[in-house]
């Protein structure tokens, strides 16, 4: 009932100027007060009724984070820095309401509603400043939940609708005018949530030392990477400066973690590390005009697979493998007669080279059966993983004849 509420109203903003009824402000208002309203009976009924109570205070925050985005963006009603203003105080309540009432169900409807709001309202601006603001306000805000709760569902959503909003934002609508934004917002997404990474594993005690989030750490190389890339393909070298960048950005990361000596966290270093070496490694091949996909999913898969068999987890296990066959798959299709001066430093070489040592990597931490958790799942795939061993092995040993 309350997405279906929420579609509603979104609808009700998005052609407002079409019937003319009323003024847009009083139309936005009118909506503004069934936020209120939801906000209100929620606060209201927590005790009674906490689930349903906490549903109408995510739906309540939503529907004020839909007001503001379509009076500032969409019909330029309210100033920006106003809008910017009342975003960060709707954002701050939140959160504030999420953690008082320890309820991640209504801090993620909240985030939902509010991610939601640029796809349904649609349209274009002359600049993205707007969106990206919006966006980074909300991922501000899930950073400051990440301080005090281990709420890894709502930093997955933080990111991935990030990423992804991002990524359709750049295919529709990218113009070389927007470079200096859009590198700005992707610098500060990076930075917020490598940062949400490493708060996750500071709050996360585990069996086998504190958790590392495989998805949000390497995730967020992989997407952010990518969407970089995007950015500068048509430079020369920009690509290589990009990931020796990319690279000492997580050494000085790890540096800082490593600094405070805390053996638990041991993992998290491990794995920031492993990802700054892979992009200082990278910066080689792309500077010889390697194709950068099948190198870093081939990276990044290995690099999943290990924290799975560190943190005795399925999940990033098949995750790595599964990005691992991508890698070789792509590599196959890109495979060409090379002809260069040089009889290593080239693609035809190189490419084939860096899919060939993850796939080896990780044939090795297969030799021996690796830990699970014991449920169902996690012992099917231990017989798929068992089974694929010899197969990764040879895989990449036939990648190392094709290099």
């Amino acid at each position: 009932g309350i997405v279906i509420l929420f579609l509603g109203l979104v609808f009700l903003v998005r052609f407002a100027a079409v019937a003319g009824l009323f003024p847009i402000e009083a139309r936005l208002s009118l909506v503004a007060a069934v936020g209120v309203a939801l906000l209100a009976i929620g606060l209201r009924k927590r005790i009674e009724r906490p689930q349903f109570s906490l549903s109408l205070q995510g739906a309540g925050i939503a529907i004020l984070y839909l007001v503001v985005f379509a009076a500032a963006r969409g019909y330029g009603i309210v100033p920006p820095l106003a809008a910017f203003v009342l975003l960060i105080l709707f954002a701050a309540l939140g959160c504030a309401l999420a953690v008082m009432q320890d309820s991640l169900v209504m801090a993620f409807i909240a985030f939902l509603g509010g991610f939601a709001v640029p796809v349904l309202l649609g349209g274009r601006a002359e600049t993205p400043l707007g969106l990206f603001a919006y966006m980074t306000t909300l991922n501000l805000a899930i950073f400051g939940i990440a301080w005090k709760k281990r709420w890894r569902p709502l930093n997955l959503l933080g990111f991935v609708a990030t990423f992804a909003l991002a990524s359709l934002w750049g295919f529709a609508a990218y113009e070389e005018r927007h470079y200096i934004l859009c590198q700005v917002f992707l610098i500060v997404s990076m930075a917020i949530y490598l940062a949400t990474a490493v708060l996750y594993a500071h709050n996360t005690p585990g069996k086998y030392g504190n958790y590392a989030d495989s998805t949000l750490l390497f995730g967020t190389a992989l997407a952010g990477f990518g969407l970089q890339l995007g950015l500068v393909h048509d430079r020369p070298f920009a690509s290589a400066w990009s990931a020796l960048g990319f690279g000492a950005a997580y050494i000085l990361v790890t540096v800082a973690t490593m600094r405070r000596g805390r053996p638990e966290m041991r993992l998290l270093n491990d794995c920031l590390l492993a990802i700054g070496i892979g992009f200082v490694t990278l910066a080689v091949p792309l500077a010889l005009d390697v194709s950068w996909t099948s190198g870093v999913w081939a990276l990044e898969g290995a690099g999943a697979f290990w924290v799975g068999a560190r943190q005795a987890r399925w999940v990033p296990r098949g995750f790595g493998l599964a990005l691992q066959a991508i890698a070789a798959v792509l590599t196959l299709s890109q495979a060409h007669p090379a002809l260069s001066a040089l009889p290593l430093a080239n693609g035809g070489f190189l490419q084939p080279l860096l899919v060939a040592i993850p796939m080896i990597f990780t044939a090795w931490l297969m030799r021996n059966p690796l830990e699970h958790s014991g449920s169902g799942l996690a012992k099917g795939f231990a017989l798929v993983e068992t089974g694929l061993r010899q197969v990764w092995f040879l895989s990449g040993f036939a990648f190392v004849c094709l290099a």
